[in-house]
């Protein structure tokens, strides 16, 4: 077992690239407050790292300081932090709590990818942005509530969330990625909506074989390709739920891809 502690007084204040990358005997470190930038990768692959104190002298975790510390459980940021870089806390196989303070504005690509103990987290209000692949496969995480500052959702942010059973989107959001809830197997409605918007994506692929690209349904007044997007087991209050909960931003991208439906014949779907 190894500690890493660093005099106060040393008059240390970097922690370099890469420093203590591969120290897979080193169980806790404490950083004391002369120091205010950790390199990038400094304590990766330390894999038998449980706890560390990150002191209010630090305001960015830059790229992949903690990647694949698969012993490290938890982590208190403190409120210093504006940034978490990419890939801070990739493949921290054992991390299940972590609290984000409200000075923290974006969260990094990749940040919490392949945290598969994690199971809630709480974003606070001062994020803007949740950038490519924070989540994915993260598939231990049940809940999570996004809060009204977020403006963009970054794609596959939530690949492969096979427990994801509750999310709050709010209409503040402007732009969701691509594949941002594939496979999250626990949460029909949400998975249905981004089936939506693949198609959407689609668009001029299957309107050439597909007659009803623009027919509106009478009940539910949705586009029909919506209905077979979601499935032939689906029923019409189901959806009408599915786009009644999601942000208004999709509702607004499939009537904008298809600018036809409004006035297209409506008919009753059929079986």
């Amino acid at each position: 077992m190894y500690i890493a502690y660093f005099y106060s007084d040393s008059g240390f204040t970097t922690i370099s690239h890469r420093m203590f990358y591969d120290c897979t005997s080193l169980t806790s470190i404490i950083i004391p407050d002369s120091v205010t930038t950790i390199g990038s990768r400094s304590f990766g692959n330390c894999t038998s790292l449980t706890s560390i104190v990150i002191p209010d002298s630090i305001t960015t975790i830059g790229f992949g300081v903690f990647c694949e510390c698969e012993s490290l459980t938890s982590i208190v940021i403190p409120d210093s932090i504006t940034t978490i870089g990419d890939e801070v806390f990739y493949g921290c196989t054992s991390l299940a709590s972590i609290v984000i303070p409200n000075s923290v504005t974006r969260i990094g690509n990749l940040v919490f990818q392949g945290c598969r103990s994690l199971t809630s987290i709480v974003i606070p209000d001062s994020i803007t942005t949740i950038s490519n692949q924070a989540f994915f496969n993260c598939t231990s995480l049940t809940s999570i509530m996004i809060p009204d500052s977020v403006k963009t959702i970054g794609d596959r942010v939530f690949y492969n969330c096979t427990s994801l059973t509750s999310i709050v989107i709010p209409d503040s959001i402007m732009t969701i990625g691509v594949a941002v809830f594939h496979n999250c197997i626990s949460l029909p409605l949400v998975t249905s909506a981004a089936k939506c918007l693949t198609w959407v994506n689609m668009q001029q692929i299957y309107s050439a074989n597909m007659s009803a690209i623009h027919e509106v349904d009478e009940i539910s007044g949705l586009p029909v390709f919506v209905l077979a997007a979601v499935g032939p087991t689906s029923d019409i209050e189901a959806v009408y739920n599915l786009l009644r909960e999601y942000p208004p931003v999709i509702s607004g991208l499939i009537r904008d891809s298809h600018p036809d439906t409004s006035t297209g014949s409506a008919r009753k779907r059929s079986g």
